[in-house]
């Protein structure tokens, strides 16, 4: 019994000797560790007296000569966009296409008025070689296309006004991967007709274009594309393409439009200055209205809602339209 007191008296002793150094070791860190803090501490306070010191003795002005030069950018991009959509919605296209009136009823000519003021007319049918009627024909001449399906890739580089007959007047893609118009600088005045069941509506490059009272359907990719280009686009229907109108550093309108049921963005602008009034924008799988932060527009007096991603997404600002 005494031998085993013993030895629990030897092994309290060893710990509390190893308890006794563990403290000591504690104490000496604590002591390093609240240096450095003073130290720190010390030397903040120095950062911040000598800091304020150079503020008070004019070293703020180095502020002042420094050019914020993006912000004047952004504040120069002013969007006019009507939320009040309710009231806003039409009754009926009739009543969309319509539009406002000029100031004592005048009405200002159109690209395609324009473009048909002196030329010859020329009569076609879908048996006719369409594409070589336009090429036989001269600048502002206008084309008159019967009812029927145009299977047709048109090439076009002068200024030329093709009409239709409305739904009648089909023009389709003969090879799909191609678009069913491509301009390339020239003028175009396109009138009604429908362009359907293709790759690419109007692709049109470096060229003045206007398009009227024409629908656009079933187009995989983009039914009206521009670039380099100025645009009037009024009193059309967009309905189940891919993008629906995509500018790139194009300027122009869209106007008494129905854009509908893309499978992207119903317009998407990229460094362009479009006026974009008085449409109905809905259904459209992604952005309503895009406008990148090159791009100015004015987007007024619209029917935009139900789109998939913001109604309305203007870029480098603060503001997003749901």
């Amino acid at each position: 019994m005494a031998d085993i007191l013993g030895k629990i008296k030897k092994k309290g002793k060893l710990f509390f000797k190893k308890v006794k150094k563990t403290g000591k070791k504690l104490k000496k860190r604590a002591k390093k560790l609240s240096r450095k803090q003073i130290i720190f501490i010390v030397f903040l306070l120095f950062f911040l007296l000598a800091a304020g010191d150079w503020l008070t003795k004019g070293g703020a002005d180095i502020f002042k000569s420094i050019k914020f030069t993006r912000s004047d950018k952004f504040t120069s991009r002013t969007f006019t966009i009507h939320k009040d959509q309710k009231a806003l919605e039409p009754a009926s296209l009739e009543e969309l296409i319509l539009g406002p009136l000029l100031k004592e009823g005048e009405r200002q000519a159109t690209i395609g008025e324009r473009l048909g003021v002196r030329g010859k007319s020329h009569s076609v049918s879908p048996e006719d070689d369409l594409q070589a009627v336009i090429n036989e024909s001269e600048d502002y001449d206008v084309i008159y296309l019967s009812r029927g399906t145009y299977s047709v890739n048109l090439f076009i580089n002068k200024k030329l006004r093709i009409i239709g007959q409305g739904e009648g007047t089909i023009l389709k893609a003969a090879n799909e991967k191609n678009a069913v118009i491509k301009v390339r600088n020239a003028g175009l005045g396109l009138e009604d007709m429908v362009l359907a069941d293709s790759y690419a509506g109007v692709d049109a490059g470096s060229a003045e274009v206007f398009v009227s009272n024409s629908r656009f359907r079933n187009i995989s990719a983009t039914a009206m594309y521009v670039k380099d280009s100025q645009l009037e686009f009024k009193n059309n229907v967009i309905d189940s393409c891919g993008e629906a109108i995509k500018a790139l550093r194009s300027s122009g309108s869209i106007r008494n439009s129905v854009i509908i049921s893309s499978a992207k963005s119903g317009i998407r602008l990229i460094k362009s200055n479009l006026i974009i009034e008085y449409n109905k924008i809905t259904d459209n799988q992604s952005y309503g209205v895009y406008v990148d932060e090159d791009s100015e527009a004015q987007i007024r007096y619209n029917y935009i809602k139900d789109n998939e991603g913001y109604n309305v997404r203007i870029q480098k600002t603060r503001d997003i339209y749901k």
